[in-house]
């Protein structure tokens, strides 16, 4: 049987990187001529053709590649738990790799991406050129865990971020606190996009207009970074009654600034996270806030992905899971003064 041809074996014989031999067989970038002749020689020498070479998908691969954002997040540890455990049930292995280590371009992902050996890959992270994904999807099998493009072709699964958002803003509105600043991400993740424009066409509805300095746009999912920003908040002369905030870090960082500043929580300022994480319940007090299935968004990811690897095909699929409102102590009807 002829020996199976790899990527590295025709950088090795060549004397250049996996990523130079990547670019010129898929023809993608930029080479310099004498790389590209070196690539070119070493591979008619050791007998490669487009049928007996491995350089995209292992269909004997029992690895699958993450993207993903950061572990910051609570809400990253607990998808990953959920992939980990449909992963390991399939008897397969995973890789992860943040997108903070890439450039900005298909390119640089795709020369990763090809000197593995992969059966599929998970995405959780947010890229700003869409066309990333997709072009990975078109040479992987990929599904796309929370995050995705509008309009996107590959398969996903995810929650209604928007219908989310509704509903914490509606509850703080029952509760009679028409005063609601959002603390969210960075608006180039989905999730932060589509949470902000659900809790403004909200208000909107509502008539109440919410002041610019009321919405905080945070780079990163962090609770010291979270808590200084709104402590600042707080501070100023127009203080909001409620806070709505995208992350339960954030929410957990709200209830402790608001109190650091002599603010009753939820009395003077009640405070709605997001995810139903472990620190919304271990705060004091313990934080009102949306559950998503974050487990279940996990391992649903990956089994949709086996889905795809067994029975060979790339038709999108979308699963769209429902959130839910867990009321606790950190919020409370707005008592007349």
């Amino acid at each position: 049987m002829k020996k199976t041809i790899t990527v590295k074996d025709i950088a090795k014989e060549a004397n250049v990187s996996i990523a130079t031999v990547s670019r010129v067989l898929n023809n993608i970038g930029q080479v310099k001529s004498s790389k590209k002749d070196q690539v070119l020689e070493a591979a008619r020498k050791l007998g490669y053709n487009k049928k007996n070479i491995s350089n995209t998908i292992d269909n004997s691969s029992k690895c699958i590649l993450m993207f993903i954002p950061d572990f910051e997040n609570p809400f990253t540890s607990t998808v990953i738990d959920g992939v980990l455990e449909s992963i390991n049930n399939h008897g397969y292995k995973i890789l992860f790799a943040s997108t903070k280590n890439f450039n900005d371009s298909l390119e640089d992902y795709m020369d990763f991406c090809q000197s593995l050996s992969l059966a599929g890959i998970i995405s959780l992270a947010s890229v700003k050129n869409p066309e990333i994904m997709e072009g990975l999807g078109r040479k992987f099998p990929m599904v796309l865990c929370s995050e995705y493009p509008e309009n996107s072709a590959l398969s996903f699964v995810s929650i209604d971020d928007n219908k989310a958002a509704k509903i914490a803003t509606e509850y703080l509105l029952s509760l009679g606190r028409n005063d609601i600043a959002l603390v969210n991400n960075s608006t180039k993740n989905k999730y932060a996009r589509h949470r902000q424009k659900g809790f403004l066409r909200t208000m909107k509805e509502h008539q109440i207009d919410v002041p610019s300095n009321w919405i905080l746009n945070l780079s990163r999912i962090d609770y010291s970074l979270a808590f200084t920003n709104i402590q600042s908040l707080l501070k100023s002369p127009n203080v909001p009654n409620a806070i709505f905030a995208v992350s339960d870090v954030y929410a957990v960082a709200a209830v402790n600034a608001a109190k650091s500043l002599g603010y009753r929580v939820p009395e003077d300022i009640s405070v709605v996270g997001f995810d139903n994480e472990f620190v919304s319940m271990m705060s004091v007090p313990s934080v009102t806030t949306i559950m998503q299935p974050s487990y279940k968004i996990g391992y649903q990811s990956a089994e949709l992905l086996f889905d795809m690897i067994e029975t060979k095909t790339i038709e999108q699929k979308t699963i769209i899971f429902e959130t839910e409102l867990i009321v606790r102590e950190s919020t409370a009807q707005l008592q007349e003064k």
